[in-house]
């Protein structure tokens, strides 16, 4: 591993958080609140990150495991020093509670350990939610928008972007992190306005909107969505929410005219489809509990559009919701959103892949001289490809089987130990049990937190990065 090189990298992040804190500093000072919690972070940052950014590095080629390690080290770097503001400021006495915060914000999972996050204030709320609006994207493609990059950082983006292959809107990579930028902030410009013109206080609005953008899911009440009594405001929560787990190279295709290849995508397809069907069946399945259709749909829609988006956000205690609603939410959440969203989990293209490949071998035993291959959008999957994607969901049951064992330790219920860890290490956030919408993950130890921490580094990341750290080999190599 080039060492200085990576090192380097993770101090032009920490450069970049520090510059970023300045943000929440302004919102305490506007309030009047005490910000000596971000200075003092800032301190920290600077010592470490500034002399980190200015190593001199002689081999700048960043290879693949050089990429894949420069991801993982500065998710990791950005989650510790963005822990302190919560520690710093004492409404969050446990600094594995602060850590556990801050990767749920980063890796946009929203699971909490706040029962009630209005107590705090509203330098660490606008904090708490930046978080999520700066993961939602990647922290390294940011950097790449603003700065020069080479041909080789495509390394960078393979890492921390999210489904079996990124692809390169333009030949430039620097230009292709500038693009998916202006669709991400141009859909957050238009949510915000729309949550204003809902009569959102502008504060709560963009909470709102970064949370949502991120597909994160940190409410700013205990309450959630709800609190504010705007049906409307709910109607474009949930239609945004959608929206941000549909693969953003689409949009760059809509903005471009190509409404073939929009309309061709079959993970789109597949997203949209399961969406309504589950929203149809179970609208059906809590009637009864709701009293009226409309009631019903509403309730529906929105836990599916934030389960499928693994986004998080709920307006009902699912929890309590008839077996087959739970577990059409618990399906939905293993699946996921789309590759190149902001959104988590397996990703629906694996799973069109992977399902693919079975009818592809069904097939191939009632023809055995049957010569195929996976096609997708009228084109021929590579093999490596399909290969990884099957490979992808190996990885995805161990780690899931791993954590399942870690929090059975802790003696919970079946539901809470398979829903949470489910949740998890889909970018979801809230399960079944005491884990569910309403609840937090407080009462679990600290090392089920630090396990569910990494769990929702290596779910954000894919895996690889993460995995990749403990690779002797990865450290034993030096240029």
């Amino acid at each position: 591993m080039n060492r200085r090189l990576v090192a380097a990298f993770v101090g032009r992040a920490l450069q970049l958080e520090f510059f970023i804190l300045i943000l929440p500093i302004a919102v305490s000072l506007f309030y009047g609140e005490d910000a000596s919690s971000f200075l003092i972070t800032m301190v920290f940052l600077a010592v470490i990150g500034f002399p980190l950014s200015s190593l001199e590095v002689k081999n700048k080629n960043l290879r693949t495991r050089d990429g894949f390690a420069a991801v993982a080290l500065t998710w990791i770097a950005i989650s510790l020093f963005g822990a302190l503001p919560f520690y710093f400021s004492g409404y969050i006495t446990s600094l594995t509670d602060s850590f556990f915060e801050a990767v749920s914000g980063f890796t946009t999972t929203g699971a909490t350990i706040l029962a009630a996050p209005e107590l705090l204030p509203k330098g660490l709320l606008f904090w708490r939610a930046l978080t999520q609006f700066i993961g939602g994207m990647g922290i390294l493609v940011f950097m790449m928008t603003m700065t020069s990059s080479s041909a080789s950082s495509v390394n960078l983006l393979k890492a921390e972007s999210t489904g079996p292959t990124p692809s390169k809107l333009v030949p430039k990579i620097r230009e292709t992190a500038r693009i998916l930028y202006i669709i991400y902030f141009g859909l957050s410009a238009v949510l915000l306005l729309l949550l204003i013109c809902c009569g959102l206080a502008p504060f709560d609005a963009i909470l709102t909107t970064m949370c949502t953008a991120g597909t994160g899911g940190f409410a700013a009440h205990s309450l959630g969505i709800g609190v504010y009594g705007s049906l409307v405001a709910e109607i474009i929560v949930s239609i945004f929410m959608f929206l941000f787990g549909i693969n953003f190279t689409l949009y760059f295709y809509l903005l471009r005219r190509n409404f073939k290849e929009f309309h061709q995508d079959e993970e789109l397809r597949l997203y949209v489809g399961l969406a309504g069907v589950a929203i149809v069946l179970i609208a059906r399945d809590i009637y009864p509990l709701c009293g009226s259709i409309s009631e019903a749909l509403r309730l529906s829609s929105f836990q599916v559009s934030g389960v499928i988006s693994t986004a998080g956000y709920a307006t009902a205690n699912y929890s309590e919701w008839p077996v087959l609603s739970k577990t059409i939410l618990m399906l939905l959440t293993l699946g996921g959103s789309s590759a190149g969203s902001t959104g988590g989990g397996l990703k629906l293209i694996r799973v069109l892949i992977i399902g693919k490949s079975i009818r592809l071998e069904i097939d191939r035993l009632l023809h055995p001289r049957l010569v195929r291959t996976v096609r997708l959008q009228g084109r021929n999957v590579p093999e490596a490809t399909v290969n990884g994607a099957l490979m992808f969901l190996c990885v995805y049951a161990l780690c899931f089987a791993f954590f399942c064992l870690v929090m059975a330790l802790e003696g919970n219920d079946l539901q809470t130990v398979v829903t949470s860890t489910l949740a998890i290490i889909s970018n979801v956030g809230p399960g079944l049990g005491s884990a569910g919408p309403l609840g937090t993950f407080a009462a679990f130890s600290p090392l089920a937190k630090i396990t569910l921490s990494f769990g929702m580094f290596v779910s954000r990341l894919e895996f690889y990065p993460m995995l990749l750290l403990f690779t002797p080999g990865l450290w034993r190599n030096r240029i």
